[in-house]
């Protein structure tokens, strides 16, 4: 009787350790998630150095937003209902494709800062940052996740 106990005791434990490491990672609050009106994406991988900073995540008259930052640097994320009409990326001067399989996506440079731009089927999202490379920013939108 003693080990079916301790037997039932460590499957229990097994189990609350499961959930634990399955609970969910999203790091964007659940009300600004319902009240999106769109999917919201977050990064599952950061360049090292980088974490996803919570106090800065907003919500306001459609647009969601939040910083990635480092120890000197910033990057801004914000995130609206996709546009309805068809946008050719691709086509943007100074910009490349960046594989993804959520939509479509580029980086480039805007104006001396770094930028990328990724559209799924209810979703833009915009990252910009300054003296962070474009490559930093497709390896972030490459990670990208939504619930």
């Amino acid at each position: 009787m003693a080990i079916a106990g301790i037997i039932f005791g460590i499957l229990v434990l097994a189990g609350v350790g499961i959930l634990w490491h399955f609970k969910d990672q999203n790091p964007i609050p659940a009300d600004i998630r319902q009240s999106a009106g769109f999917k919201l994406y977050y990064p599952t991988k950061l360049p090292a150095g980088y974490y996803f900073d919570k106090t800065s995540i907003k919500s306001n008259q459609g647009i969601v937003y939040y910083g990635l930052k480092n120890s000197d640097r910033q990057i801004l994320v914000t995130q609206q209902k996709a546009p309805q009409e068809t946008l050719e990326l691709q086509k943007m001067d100074g910009f490349h494709e960046i594989p993804d399989l959520a939509g479509q996506a580029v980086a480039g440079k805007l104006n001396g800062a770094s930028v990328a731009i990724l559209i799924t089927d209810s979703t833009m999202v915009n990252l910009t940052a300054n003296k962070v490379p474009t490559e930093t920013l497709s390896l972030i939108v490459q990670s990208l996740s939504q619930d």
